[in-house]
Parts: C-alpha cells; sequence; structure tokens
C-alpha cells in the first residue's frame, strides 16, 4: 500500500519551486541590464528546481509503501525494515516508530502522511501491531513494545 504526503506539503513544494524559479529566472535576467552580479541569485535557480524536483519526486513515489512484508521509505536514499528483523513497533508523539535488532530505525510522521489515507494506514498498522505482539512474525528476537 502506497502511502502518498499531505496536500499541504505537496502544495508547498510546487507553489515554492514555481515562485523562486520565478524569481530567479526574473533576477539573472534583470543582471544582464545592470553591472551589478549577485552569486546570491544563482541560488534561487537552484532551489527553485529542486523544490520542483522534490514535488514530482513525492508526488511518483510517495511518502512510503507498507505491504506484509517491509515498510520502506521512499526519500532519497529509500530506507526500509523487513518486518521479520522487527525489533519494535509504536505509535509515540505523533510518529509510528519501526526499529529492527540492526539498528535501523523509521519514523513516519502522521502530520506528513496524506489526511485521506491515515484512516486506512492506522488500520493496517494495527494489524501489523497484533500480529507482532502474537510473535507472528518469523524471526522476532526480541519483543519489545510500548504503547
Amino acid at each position: 500500500m502506497k502511502i502518498g504526503y499531505s496536500k499541504w506539503r505537496m502544495n508547498l513544494n510546487l507553489v515554492m519551486g514555481i515562485l523562486w524559479t520565478f524569481i530567479g529566472v526574473f533576477r539573472v535576467y534583470e543582471l544582464f541590464f545592470t553591472d551589478d552580479f549577485v552569486w546570491f541569485y544563482i541560488l534561487f535557480i537552484i532551489l527553485g528546481p529542486l523544490y520542483l524536483f522534490i514535488y514530482f519526486y513525492d508526488k511518483e513515489y510517495g511518502y512510503f509503501v507498507i505491504d506484509d512484508e517491509k515498510v520502506e521509505v521512499q526519500g532519497i536514499p529509500k530506507k526500509s525494515i523487513h518486518f521479520k528483523n522487527l525489533r519494535a513497533m509504536r505509535y509515540f508523539a505523533g510518529d509510528y516508530i519501526f526499529k529492527d535488532h540492526f539498528g535501523k530505525e523509521i519514523f513516519l510522521r502522521k502530520e506528513a502522511i496524506d489526511k485521506k489515507m491515515i484512516p486506512v494506514f492506522e488500520e493496517k498498522f494495527g494489524e501489523l501491531k497484533e500480529k507482532f505482539d502474537q510473535n507472528l512474525f518469523s524471526e522476532n528476537l526480541n519483543i519489545i513494545t510500548q504503547s
């Protein structure tokens, strides 16, 4: 199941990308008619397309993917934890936390999840938590759960 980012975050990245690109292009165009060259304006040309890239990357790949064998955050670089290596999973202070016995941790912020997908994800998280609590994942070594 692919879970996307919240609409607010997506729209903010799109607006910032368009705005900074426009400002950067305008300022660089303006520099051709003046003798002042300010390197700071080049920063707008770099950050604008970067925000647009983030927007399109997030739109294509989403926030994270969770299925029956792993949870994978779709950032750069990607992080994943297989449930067979899961040591702890819990919800604390607005974060869904997954830890494995190799020391990897994944924090999924509830506020970053698309509002329409929160109930679906919470249901899936509940199912996984129940399986984890019953020790149904094959190789759980040390069950440490705190709710």
